[in-house]
């Protein structure tokens, strides 16, 4: 039998999966350290968790009053609920890292993710964002935290620029063993994703792993800035399909190869809906890539 990794989100795999209980620990702590701190992450919207959630007019809802089901205990499920979760546990659980290696977050500097492997782990940890805002706070955390060092062997580290992640110079080639992705690309076109696919290849070292979480059947995800000298048609911009997939991340250029299963898997399980479009399912979906 396949075990379907590149697949879309399974709410299940939070509670069958005996280290996904350790992980939602881990991350309900870490987000009352925060708070306790008064240092805010930034949240499910892209915003600073000191900007209040309106989860009932978000589409997690999908239409259906009372259809999201928090995770038990959770820390904060107004700005972050539990797909985060999921899609760290999944990205985490598949995605082989070891200490000292140098990590790139794109575009999730601030974000939860980004604390957790800053705080939590020993890694070399780089976040590139456009948000200025999101960049300043990142490092004000990391000032706070010690997250900074001078000295390059210090294996527990962590910094932020801003920086468009479809455009990379600043990185030499092969300055990564692994870089992430945690639903950052469905707010590109897909002219941008596939520029920022390009400049992931160049910034791994070979072998390197490349780590991606996006909207999977958004029938409008939210594309913040399209660049002025690309052809835009909104049919391009969907990842609905296994073939929108390939188009957007593989490129068919031979730059990556899939891990594990070579199609991504629809379970049919749909968590969220698009308020402007009566309510439309999608989900999330998770994507393991390799360096060749």
């Amino acid at each position: 039998m396949i075990e379907h990794i590149n697949k879309t989100m399974d709410r299940d795999d939070l509670f069958l999966h005996e280290d996904a209980a350790k992980l939602i620990k881990e991350l309900n702590l870490l987000i009352r350290s925060f708070q306790n701190l008064n240092l805010h992450l930034s949240g499910w919207h892209g915003t600073l968790t000191d900007v209040p959630a309106n989860p009932e007019k978000d589409s997690r809802n999908c239409g259906t009053p009372g259809g999201y089901i928090p995770i038990p205990g959770a820390a904060d499920d107004p700005h972050f609920p539990w797909f985060l979760y999921w899609e760290i546990f999944w990205a985490l659980k598949h995605t082989l890292l070891k200490d000292g290696w140098w990590i790139l977050d794109a575009g999730g500097a601030c974000s939860l993710f980004w604390a957790y492997l800053s705080e939590l782990r020993n890694y070399k940890v780089f976040s590139c964002e456009l948000d200025e805002k999101l960049v300043e706070q990142a490092q004000r955390i990391a000032q706070i935290k010690t997250w900074l060092s001078n000295d390059p062997q210090t294996p527990h580290w962590s910094s932020s620029i801003v920086q468009d992640i479809t455009k990379l110079e600043i990185f030499p080639p092969g300055s990564f063993d692994a870089i992430f992705s945690i639903c950052v690309m469905e707010h590109l076109t897909i002219h941008q994703r596939q520029r920022a696919i390009r400049e992931y290849h160049r910034t791994l070292v070979p072998g390197g792993t490349l780590t991606i979480t996006f909207d999977y059947k958004n029938p409008r995800p939210a594309i913040f800035r399209p660049d002025p000298q690309d052809p835009f048609e909104w049919k391009d911009q969907l990842m609905s399909t296994p073939e929108d997939l390939r188009k957007c991340f593989l490129l068919d250029e031979g730059l990556f190869e899939i891990q594990y299963n070579q199609e991504l898997y629809d379970n049919g399980k749909t968590y969220l809906g698009h308020p402007r479009y009566n309510y439309a399912p999608y989900t999330f979906g998770a994507l393991f890539l390799k360096k060749r």
